[in-house]
Parts: C-alpha cells; structure tokens; sequence
C-alpha cells in the first residue's frame, strides 16, 4: 500500500468511525448547568454550560426562511441566557503539523506539486491547534420541518471570547499568543 492510499485510508476511517458532527449529549434538555462533547476528526470540543434563565426548555428553531433564523438569533442575543466555557482542539490540523515536524522525508514523499502536498491538503483546517472559548449568549437548535426525526443541529449567538498559545500555518506551529473577540 503506498503513501497516499494509506492516508486516504486513514482519513476514510476517521470519518467513518467518527462522523462529520458526531454529536454526543449528555443533556439534550438544557438543565441549569451541563456537559456537552463534539467528537469529528477535524473538530474536538468539551464545553460546559450554565442556564442564565429561569427557563430549563431549548430554544428550538424551525424556521427555513435564513432572514428570519438570523433576525430571531440576533434579538436573542441582546439578552444572553447561557455563559458556555469551551476547550477545543483540532486533530487533523495537528496531525499535519506532527508528520510535518517529526516525519519531514515522509511529508516531502506526499508532494505532487511544487505547490500541492496531499498531507496539507488534508489535514487543513483550523488555523490554530486549540482554543479556549467563552460565550455570554444563547444555544439554539435547528430542526426539519419536513424530517421531525432527524438530529439537531446547534448553533451559538451571542458575545463570543476566545484565546489560544499557536496558529498554524502550512503544517507548521507559529508561537503567538492570540485573543479574538466576537
């Protein structure tokens, strides 16, 4: 099996045995104070979450028409009901950087072009390794109307902080301390 047939491989497993968005609650109700994990290759997240509000429910929102799922996020997030503290990763980000960094031979082998190598083509993503986030804001959940069995999805509105040591930039760490405000 050669180079690129092994990373192929390997890229197919991750996203099988761990899907696009695997979403793993531990609370799908939204009590006073909760545990979420988010497992994707690209994307790894533990957040904690605490309810502002006197309400326990969900936002759930239903809406197809996207001005109006923009309009009600935005009138919600005058008023944040959730403060959500966040560590997050990026594993094939970083896997870029490791073969990078420890395999340098064996991440030239992956060159096709002067400017393309299939590892940096894979593994991009995030531009930073992890992050500590802080969010004064709301949590909201997206639903089909035409599919009500289907999963949720989840989305975040409100005042957004986050904070981490690197970026990354062509598979290589660049120490630098970083706050952005959203």
């Amino acid at each position: 099996m050669n180079k690129i047939t092994l990373l192929l491989a390997v890229t197919i497993a991750l996203n099988t045995v761990v899907p696009a968005s695997a979403y793993v609650a531990f609370s799908r109700d939204y009590p006073k104070s909760g545990l979420d994990v988010e497992l994707d290759p690209y994307y790894v997240a533990v957040e904690t979450y605490y309810n502002l509000s006197a309400q326990q429910g969900r936002l759930v929102i239903d809406e197809e028409d996207e001005s109006k799922i923009y309009r009600t996020l935005l009138t919600k997030s005058l008023k944040p009901e959730f403060i959500l503290l966040e560590a997050s990763c990026y594993p094939m980000p970083i896997l870029g950087v490791e073969i990078k960094q420890q395999h340098p031979a064996l991440y030239r082998n992956f060159d096709v072009t002067e400017n393309l190598n299939l590892v940096r083509a894979v593994c991009t993503g995030f531009e930073e390794p992890a992050a500590l986030s802080l969010l004064f804001g709301n949590l909201v959940h997206f639903k089909s109307k035409d599919i009500p069995d289907a999963p949720l999805g989840k989305g975040y509105a409100g005042y957004l902080f986050s904070a981490g040591t690197y970026h990354i930039k062509d598979n290589s760490l660049v120490d630098d301390y970083w706050l952005e405000v959203e």
